[in-house]
């Protein structure tokens, strides 16, 4: 492969090497597609850094029949994870587009960070689009969810509980679950 091509994976590579790392550094978040990502560029970074060295040492290393059985072991499980990762967040993405929910359900409403002057542009997205819902479906309940940061002002469900409340929707209809502090929980 040339030179001009392997840069640019290289470059790739290292940026969702990047992204793979971020939430396990900042939100502790440890799952297998982090973990699967994680290896996956560096082995992009290895393959692109040292491609005119990478058959010979792929050679040497698969000479040895534990390795070579590893190696045939790491390819399947590769391809086995890109074909779940494609067909889980195709499955995603048309639920996302194609999917309604039941009448007048209870609205999840997930939090994102609190400004000192209000909402994140993400949170007032989840807040317009809960209002909306709960607007179209009178009887519906949300629970918003969310706890405050070091860096915010309030809770995430405080700020959406005001906002909520503040374009129309009855309190009543609002609970607050304001201590967790990542999705999980």
């Amino acid at each position: 492969m040339s030179k001009a091509l392997c840069i640019p994976i290289f470059i790739i590579a290292l940026i969702f090497l990047v992204w793979f790392i971020i939430p396990i550094i900042s939100y502790r978040v440890l799952n297998p597609g982090n973990v699967f990502g994680i290896v996956l560029c560096l082995y992009l970074m290895f393959w692109s850094g040292l491609n005119n060295k990478y058959v010979e040492i792929k050679k040497a290393l698969c000479s040895v029949q534990a390795v070579k059985i590893l190696w045939k072991g790491f390819n399947v499980c590769a391809v086995l994870f890109v074909a779940y990762a494609v067909i889980v967040s195709g499955l995603m993405v048309y639920h996302a587009f194609f999917t309604k929910p039941e009448k007048n359900a209870t609205a999840i409403v997930l939090g994102a960070q609190v400004k000192p002057w209000g909402p994140s542009k993400l949170l007032q997205q989840r807040i317009d689009a809960a209002v909306d819902y709960m607007k179209e479906n009178p009887e519906a309940k949300a629970v918003v969810s969310g706890g405050q940061g070091s860096d915010e002002p309030m809770s995430e469900a405080q700020c959406m509980y005001e906002n909520m409340v503040k374009q129309g929707i009855d309190k009543n209809r609002i609970y607050k679950e304001d201590k967790s502090v990542n999705t999980v929980e």
